[in-house]
């Protein structure tokens, strides 16, 4: 049988080729999802590159912020220690 696949990240290249065992699709098809998966990772990467290269007084800055909204945080009794007696 004759099966058209959309292969990799350009969906604008099509590979016809020839399948005689359906557990063929199944491999291909998981080939493909880990070829996406791993598109997605690169992406996610270049992100991450692209924040960690902000200044690092940025970064310090940010951090104090989070630990002073964690403190916050702490102390509205939402968190975990929430019913137990503080005092």
């Amino acid at each position: 049988m004759l099966i058209v696949v959309q292969t990799g990240i350009d969906d604008q290249q099509m590979q016809l080729f020839r399948v005689h065992q359906p557990q063929l699709i199944q491999q291909h098809r998981l080939a493909l999802l880990v070829q996406q998966r791993q598109g997605q990772d690169r992406r996610l990467t270049d992100l991450e590159r692209q924040v960690r290269g902000k200044s690092s007084a940025n970064r310090s800055q940010r951090r104090g912020m989070m630990s002073t909204l964690f403190m916050h945080m702490a102390g509205d009794g939402l968190g975990p220690d929430r019913g137990r007696d503080c005092g």
